[in-house]
């Protein structure tokens, strides 16, 4: 519980972040952001499992470059679901992935090398 915790609000941030870099995600503030990452672990774990099985071969052709693609698609569905996200077009969507697919990644070095 406690990881699942840290890793959402890693994600929380990260979205934030990415929103004040990215002039195409708009996310109204912090606990726009909270939400987002909650709703987004919410369809990854349901519909991102069956969309990583369905693209297994393409993720591995691309060496998993792929899976940035399916997460900017959940991402771009979660931005339906809200009316405080705002993601103009899949390119932004995927661009947001790929901040949030860096953060994540830092933070994950960081937290198994301390």
């Amino acid at each position: 519980m406690w990881a699942f915790l840290v890793s959402t609000l890693l994600s929380a941030l990260a979205f934030y972040v990415g929103a004040r870099l990215l002039s195409g995600v708009q996310i109204k503030g912090f606990v726009s952001a909270l939400v987002l990452a909650l709703i987004v672990a919410l369809l990854d774990a349901t519909l991102g499992r069956v969309l990583d099985f369905i693209t297994a071969p393409l993720r591995w052709i691309t060496l998993g470059l792929f899976a940035l693609v399916v997460n900017a698609a959940i991402i771009l569905l979660a931005d339906y679901f809200m009316a405080s996200v705002r993601i103009k077009n899949f390119w932004w969507s995927l661009a947001l992935a790929a901040v949030v697919a860096v953060v994540n990644w830092l933070t994950s070095f960081l937290w198994t090398a301390g």
